[in-house]
């Protein structure tokens, strides 16, 4: 809860420092990657169908790090998904695939809410 709420405090600053005006899920998938860039590491977002997805091989922050709690990632990506709650309230971020889990990089798809769950 508490990513939740730092993330939210900081997106708009965050996202006004990385040059992201839009309020698309584009938009957000290339505030993931330059954030990521920000704290050196490489990511990659693409567009497949309605979706966004970003690709992140590296997790410089943990680096060196060993027997990282999967409670790190879940913090981590809290304030991810705070941003996007601020940035897009209808958007929605699913996470795919996890390096701490010893997937090949972490990967998140941002996607719109179904119609039915915009409250």
């Amino acid at each position: 809860m508490t990513g939740l709420l730092v993330g939210a405090q900081c997106y708009r600053q965050t996202a006004d420092t990385l040059g992201v005006k839009a309020e698309t899920a584009v938009a957000f998938g290339d505030w993931m990657t330059r954030l990521a860039a920000a704290e050196g590491d490489a990511a990659e977002s693409e567009t497949r169908g309605e979706a966004v997805h970003v690709t992140r091989r590296s997790w410089r922050l943990m680096r060196g790090i060993a027997n990282v709690s999967p409670a790190v990632f879940e913090a981590w990506n809290g304030l991810i998904e705070g941003a996007l709650a601020v940035h897009d309230r209808f958007l929605v971020l699913e996470v795919l695939r996890r390096l701490d889990y010893g997937d090949d990089a972490f990967e998140w798809r941002i996607r719109s809410r179904a119609p039915h769950d915009r409250r």
